[in-house]
This record gives C-alpha cells, sequence and structure tokens, in this order.
C-alpha cells in the first residue's frame, strides 16, 4: 500500500516452465531476487538519493512487475528455473529493454496481448458447430452483425465469420457482460476470464492489459449510446505513431540497471551485463520523443472560447434550474430517472430558452461505439446539434466552462479535476483556488491562488449553485466540473468526465479540423500551451518570469518548452534581439556586459540615440 491510499498486490506463486513453482525452495534465491528488486525502486538508493511521490513509486513499481514478468514469459530460453539469473548476458539484458520497444503499449510489447487473445479465439472456435450459431442467433440476432473495424483491420484481426464463431463461442460459454442502458441491454465480453488463464503464470498480465480490452470492440453488441466522436480526432499528441516512447523506455532502462545494485557481497545477478545499457545502445533504439502535444490553430481556440462563452451566459442558469427541478421532482421509489422524464411532460420543467433551442427529452440515445447501425450513429449527432437532449447540453455546459477556465486560466487537468464545490474560490471570489500540480513534498500539493477573471468565476458559481441545490444522494461528494448521467441523473464521478464533456462540446459546435473528415478534440494541455505562447508574444522574455508564476512551474525553462516547440527558430532569434534591445535601452543590469561591448563599438552608452534597425543587424550578427 501506497502513502496516497494506492493499493497494488500479486502472488508470486505462478508456475515456472518446468512445472515447478516459483515459491518453492529450490528458487528461494531467485524469489529473494526479485522480491529485493521491487523494494529497491522506493528507495532513494535508485532514485537519485531523493525520495519520490507516492505516485511515482506506485508506477516504478508496476514497471519492475512489467519487467519480472517478461523474464517469467521468457523463462525457457533463459533457462531460470534451473540457473536464477546467473547466465544473463548482455544480449539478454539488450533484449530485455528491445522488448519494451517493439510497440508503444506494454500490453504488447511486453505480453502479445492481441496476439494472445487471438489465438485462443481461433483455438477455441474451433469448436463451434453450425447448430450452435442457428440456436444461439435465434435468441441473440445480433450476434450475427457485421462489425466495420474489421473490415478496415482492426481490433483482433479476425475475419467476419471468426467475428461471428467468435461472439457466438463466448455466449455459449457465459463470457458476456450485460448492461442495462437506455436504448435496452448492451453485451460486453468478459475478456478479464480469458486474460486470467492466458496470464495465469505472471505477476500483472491481466492488470497490464485491462485497457487493451477496448481493443477488442468488435465482440460487443447490442445497444449502447457509448462514447462516440462524429469525426476523426485530430492527434493532439504523437501517441499514433506505433513506436515506443523515449521518455518511458528511459525509466525501464533505469528500473533495469537498479537490478545490478542488489548484488554485492553474494552476487546472485552477474553485474557485468548492465554495461550494455549505455548510451550508443540507447541511441541504436528506434524510439519516438516524449509525447507532445500538438499546437491548436489561432481560429480554433478564439471560436470554441467565443461559443463557450456565448453558450454559457445564455443557457447556464435555465439549465442548471431544470436539472434542479427534475433531480428534486417527487417520484416513485425504484423508478429509473430517465424513464420519469420520458413519461412526464418535460416542457413544464424548462425556461423559455431552452424551450426555443427545441430540448425535447431528458436524453438522446444512440446505437453504440461499435460501428453496427451507422444510421443510428448519424441520428444521434442530428439530435445532439438540435439540442433535444437536456442531459447532452449539461454536458456541453460543462465542457464550455473547461475551455474557458483551461483558455483564460492554463491550469492542469488535474488542478481543474481537483476543484471542489464551495472551495474552488476564496472569500472575494476573485481568485481560483487550486492544489498546484507539480509542487509540494511527497503527496502534499501546495495550495495556491490565481487571479481569475470574472466571466471564468461566474461559472465555477454556476457549478457550485448546481451542487448546492441538488438531493445529497445526486451529488455523492462529486467535483467541482462534472455532469449527470444519463440514466439514474446522478452526477458522474468518472476519471474521464473532463474529456467526455470537451469531445461532446467540440461536436456541439462543430469545430473545425485538418479536412472536412477530421476535427480537433480539444484537450486543456493544448489550451495551456496556447496560454503561454500567447502571453509571450504579447509581454516576450520580459514576462516569462510573471508567466511562470501564473501557470504554477517551478523553473521557467519548462515555460520556454512551451514556446520553442511550436516557434520557428527565426522567429525566436528575433524575439531574442528584441528583448536585448529593450534591456539595453533601460538600463537593465542584466544587459551590462552587452552595453559594455555596444559602447566599444558605438562609442556611447545612450542607445536610443541609435536607430533600433542598426542595432537588430549588429546584435544579429554577434
Amino acid at each position: 500500500k501506497f502513502e496516497n491510499g494506492v493499493t497494488a498486490s500479486w502472488n508470486f506463486d505462478v508456475e515456472l516452465y518446468d512445472g515447478s513453482r516459483l515459491i518453492d525452495p529450490k528458487h528461494a534465491a531467485l524469489l529473494d531476487t526479485l522480491k529485493q528488486w521491487l523494494c529497491i525502486q522506493t528507495h532513494p538508493i535508485a532514485n537519485g538519493n531523493r525520495s519520490i511521490q507516492s505516485r511515482t513509486a506506485h508506477t516504478r513499481v508496476v514497471r519492475t512487475l512489467h519487467l519480472i514478468d517478461h523474464l517469467l514469459i521468457q523463462g525457457p530460453h533463459l533457462k531460470i528455473a534451473d540457473y536464477g539469473l546467473k547466465l544473463l548476458t548482455e544480449n539478454d539484458i539488450k533484449n530485455w529493454i528491445s522488448a519494451t520497444t517493439r510497440e508503444a503499449s506494454v500490453a504488447e510489447s511486453i505480453y502479445d496481448w492481441g496476439g494472445r487473445i487471438r489465438h485462443f479465439l481461433l483455438e477455441k472456435i474451433a469448436t463451434v458447430t453450425s447448430e450452435d450459431v442457428h440456436q444461439i442467433s435465434q435468441h441473440q440476432p445480433y450476434l450475427l452483425t457485421p462489425c466495420e473495424s474489421t473490415e478496415n483491420g482492426l481490433g483482433l484481426r479476425l475475419s467476419q465469420d471468426e467475428l461471428i464463431l467468435a461472439r457466438v463461442w463466448l455466449w455459449k460459454n457465459d463470457l458476456y457482460h450485460q448492461q442495462q442502458t437506455a436504448d435496452g441491454p448492451s453485451y460486453r465480453p468478459n475478456l478479464a476470464a480469458i486474460e486470467n488463464d492466458i496470464y495465469i503464470n505472471t505477476l500483472w498480465g491481466t492488470r497490464a492489459c485491462f485497457q487493451s480490452q477496448m481493443k477488442a470492440q468488435e465482440l460487443a453488441f447490442g445497444e449502447d449510446r457509448g462514447t462516440v466522436i462524429e469525426k476523426k480526432r485530430v492527434a493532439c499528441r504523437n501517441y499514433e505513431d506505433g513506436r515506443a516512447d523515449s521518455r518511458k523506455i528511459a525509466v525501464y532502462v533505469k528500473i533495469l540497471k537498479s537490478l545490478g545494485r542488489i548484488c554485492h557481497d553474494d552476487p546472485k545477478v552477474p553485474r557485468k551485463p548492465f554495461a550494455a545499457l549505455d548510451q550508443n545502445f540507447m541511441q541504436s533504439l528506434d524510439l519516438k520523443d516524449a509525447g507532445r502535444h500538438t499546437m491548436l490553430p489561432q481560429k480554433v481556440v478564439f471560436d470554441a472560447l467565443r461559443n463557450a462563452i456565448d453558450f454559457s451566459l445564455t443557457y447556464g442558469d435555465e439549465l442548471v434550474d431544470a436539472y434542479l427541478c427534475l433531480a428534486n421532482a417527487k417520484r416513485k421509489p425504484g423508478k429509473k430517472f430517465y424513464n420519469i422524464t420520458k413519461a412526464e411532460d418535460l416542457a413544464r420543467f424548462l425556461g423559455p430558452k431552452l424551450l426555443d433551442l427545441g430540448v425535447k427529452s431528458w436524453s438522446i440515445h444512440s446505437y453504440g461505439f461499435f460501428g453496427e447501425r451507422p444510421q443510428a450513429r448519424q441520428a444521434y449527432f442530428a439530435d445532439l446539434k438540435a439540442s433535444r437532449g437536456l442531459n447532452e447540453l449539461l454536458v456541453v455546459l460543462v465542457g464550455a466552462i473547461n475551455i474557458i477556465l483551461g483558455t483564460l486560466m492554463a491550469r492542469r487537468v488535474g488542478e481543474l479535476t481537483d476543484l471542489t464545490p464551495c472551495m474552488a474560490l476564496d472569500k472575494t471570489g476573485r481568485y481560483l483556488t487550486f492544489r498546484n500540480r507539480k509542487s509540494g513534498i511527497y503527496e502534499a500539493r501546495q495550495l495556491v491562488a490565481r487571479p481569475i477573471p470574472e466571466i471564468a468565476a461566474k461559472q465555477i458559481r454556476l457549478l457550485e449553485r448546481m451542487h448546492a441545490g441538488l438531493p445529497p444522494n445526486f451529488r455523492n461528494e462529486t467535483p467541482l466540473l462534472t455532469f449527470p448521467q444519463a440514466n439514474t441523473g446522478k452526477l458522474v464521478r468518472s476519471p474521464n468526465r473532463v474529456y467526455r464533456s470537451l469531445d461532446v462540446f467540440c461536436d456541439y459546435f462543430e469545430i473545425d479540423g485538418i479536412d472536412d473528415d477530421s476535427r480537433f478534440y480539444i484537450r486543456l494541455h493544448q489550451l495551456r500551451q496556447f496560454f503561454a505562447i500567447a502571453f509571450f508574444w504579447s509581454a516576450g522574455f520580459g514576462g516569462l518570469e510573471t508567466l511562470r508564476w501564473f501557470m504554477g512551474h517551478l523553473d521557467v525553462r519548462h515555460i520556454w518548452n512551451y514556446i520553442t516547440q511550436n516557434t520557428p527558430g527565426a522567429i525566436l532569434r528575433h524575439v531574442k534581439i528584441d528583448y536585448a534591445i529593450q534591456h539595453l535601452r533601460g538600463g537593465s543590469p542584466d544587459s551590462a556586459d552587452l552595453a559594455n561591448f555596444l559602447f566599444e563599438h558605438y562609442g556611447t552608452r545612450d542607445f536610443a540615440l541609435i536607430e533600433t534597425a542598426r542595432l537588430e543587424t549588429y546584435i544579429g550578427e554577434l
């Protein structure tokens, strides 16, 4: 258990390739080495003699488990059941790291998730008969529905026939979860049960592959509105590059090197092979740079901000009023929220602006992100843009407020998701108070206050009013920036609520893309980056310290990274020259050396007498 309350558990009682178990007495030395390797990750000796935060410690331990699982998977080649780690060579160490670079996802690079699941299903569908298909499809005809993702070669790379047989086998073996949605039942495969079988002899395999289950969307079927977006997302980072991230691989290298630290007096691990992890080896790896956010076009940001302010000021109060009336309305026990609002006359809860806008129901619903009924998907987005659903408009409202805060306050995602009702503004209502990420000691983040424009403060007070007016069972101590669920009407406590609200906002207002088939689905870090560059252009180098303070960075070099990432070198050079001239003419002590040098050339210290163009040319040549 880590200091932030997060826990991580695993079972060392796994079977090795020779049938023995890792906890057997004959493997005591190997098991002891692996345990020490895990423990050293949180010790200052492995972290530059510094203590690390709980989240970092958890990440280090989990990534060490990834490397241990690679060792267990490669056990037959390394002969660990017979010799432990004594036979490790330089090539083994290099291959250990190279394995993590094959794919950006650890689930694929180390655990080969897609290949193993596909191989497992292909083995099982060989037992499915035509009679099985006929009988089961009579009860569940959607099992036979084609899926678009297989046509595009995505997911598990199953053909349409293989996909149908895989669904039948999963259904026959009771490996589907049923979820009741507003549109009807939705069925998703219980891949965790399969993974428990496939990765039974690893320490962390099932949990490492949890996120990869979304890649098997073609196995799901039924009615589900999903979390769809209308158009192709313009990549906001270089995640689409299939190569591994250089920064993440550097962490794995550091962890692997720490394995050599635990063998001193009686070495159980040879030290020499770890010397192979030198700079030359790292440069030989085909890695991508650490993901940076794509710069949003100026028009996209300004259009989004204008729409966000206009929407929140025009409809914000009526949306909150309507939601509070619905939430506090008397209804029979046990009735679902969305059923109540369908049966009642919704119009009596709506203000005149919402009636004119076209609100017709509590929520609109679409048939899933599985791509099985594109006509329903099109209808969903048509209804969204026509403002048919009150719930969807509340999501748009939260997205609009995120846009306003992100553009005007340049806050990190975590700093906004941490905001709580009645604690987001100080007593004057003129300062945003939040826990500054990347600050403080351990988990005690520094509480800071930054000035907030009245237009943004007004939106925070609007959400605070929404929280305060809800019955206790509807808010459940949720954070400030959240929205109600479609089926229950209660506020969502999902970690993805910010991204969901931004996606719906972008689709509702049809934000531009790079072509007709794409769209910029805005992220808060992109707005933070835009703020930094806009401030820099207006204030130049002289404002960097102010910008650093406002954005909550400890080092001004972090701000410089935002600027240099998307500003051409020639422009930066011009800004530097302009900055130097301003300091020269202002008599700044920082420019004393440059002033002395120019005095020798021009014979004067009154640099206002020298034409700006001449100074720019001369300084530019230095």
